[in-house]
């Protein structure tokens, strides 16, 4: 039975997630780093089909790729929980109760230290094409990239300075925020 799109997704950020980062990765590496996954059981049969060595390759040797290779702190799936009043999470209003607290959670793919900065990454697997371009892409996930930034800003006390979204179908890296 083929895997569905968030089973795919998945499968690619579990491959971010483990992939030692060389920027001059090439196909035989990257295709042996996904043979570890797959003997390590971190990626199922399925998965391992499904992903594309291809796309780790162009990943790495994007200019972001490099970016993050160059960078002396990196880090991946960092978890994160916040406390909002509703009116931070709910732009319609109507909120009176300035006591109430809402508790925001999730993981960062990757965020990574470049000179003072901090630049945001998160993967996505949603389909480029004429009608969803990477700006309607980059809009469709700015208030997540703004609560990333926002954790990751009260966690470090360092500034983002940039939020990217790393488009795995078309390989772009599209620039969604500029801080």
């Amino acid at each position: 039975k083929p895997l569905t799109a968030a089973q795919r997704g998945t499968a690619y950020h579990t491959v971010f997630e483990n992939l030692i980062f060389k920027s001059d990765a090439d196909a035989e590496f990257i295709k042996s780093q996904l043979d570890k996954l797959k003997e390590k059981n971190i990626l199922s049969e399925e998965e391992y089909k499904c992903v594309n060595a291809k796309k780790f390759v162009e990943f790495l040797q994007s200019h972001l790729g490099k970016r993050i290779c160059a960078s002396s702190e990196v880090h991946r799936e960092a978890p994160f929980v916040m406390q909002l009043t509703p009116s931070e999470v709910f732009s319609n209003g109507g909120y009176d109760t300035t006591d109430a607290k809402i508790l925001v959670h999730g993981i960062i793919d990757l965020y990574f230290k470049e000179n003072d900065y901090i630049i945001l990454v998160d993967y996505k697997t949603d389909k480029v094409d004429d009608k969803n371009t990477p700006e309607v892409i980059c809009d469709r996930y700015r208030i997540q990239l703004d609560y990333y930034k926002r954790a990751i800003e009260l966690s470090s006390g360092k500034k983002v300075k940039q939020a990217y979204l790393y488009l795995i179908s078309s390989g772009e890296a599209a620039l969604a925020c500029e801080y």
